[in-house]
């Protein structure tokens, strides 16, 4: 079979699924691309029949492809800019975002700390983690009190001393739970799978 016919066929059919839902890798980390991107490279590679001293980037320069990475960058930009006129009502309805440039990266461990500082309603929820002080994340420079108990400490990763964060724990049982004859019944009644 010629090179390209072969060029033709991995076009049509193995860089679709290479590539298959392109426009969020943009979140995925490093390596996980590099996955992708190491058979991207090793599929041309073999329909080219290029010898182990050749650089992937000569073999796209001849052949005239884009790397992996553009061809996302092409693909997403595509895809992100045709949400606006897509026929789907739903699609329509997605509000666009803005990345918040205070913030790194949308996996910053931070980002939970950061909204509640911002929105008062979630400071009950702060856990204070991930930090390069041991026991506090609040800014050097500024004093606060705990968000917990309103006092003057800081607060560690166990949360405040007085208010101290644990482990979620479920209510217990009503006491006539297993003593009401309906629900032995029930429980008794049920099918056990044997496996």
């Amino acid at each position: 079979m010629p090179r390209e016919t072969k060029l033709l066929v991995y076009n049509t059919y193995l860089l679709p699924i290479l590539t298959y839902a392109c426009p969020i890798f943009g979140y995925a980390f490093k390596t996980n691309i590099k996955i992708i991107d190491v058979q991207y490279h090793s599929v041309i590679r073999s329909i080219c029949n290029a010898k182990w001293y050749i650089s992937n980037s000569e073999i796209r320069k001849a052949l005239n492809y884009p790397s992996l990475k553009e061809y996302i960058v092409k693909i997403a930009t595509k895809f992100f800019n045709s949400l606006d006129t897509h026929e789907n009502a739903a699609i329509q309805l997605i509000p666009n975002y803005t990345a918040d440039t205070k913030i790194k990266s949308p996996r910053n461990p931070n980002s939970e700390i950061r909204k509640a500082l911002n929105y008062p309603s979630l400071k009950e929820y702060i856990v204070y983690k991930n930090t390069s002080k041991k026991d506090c994340l609040k800014p050097r420079n500024t004093p606060r009190k705990c968000l917990h108990c309103n006092s003057a400490h800081t607060a560690n990763f166990t949360g405040c001393p007085k208010n101290p964060i644990h482990r979620k724990s479920f209510p217990a049982p009503p006491e006539n739970s297993w003593s009401d004859s309906a629900v032995i019944v029930y429980v008794r009644a049920l099918p056990i799978a044997i496996t």
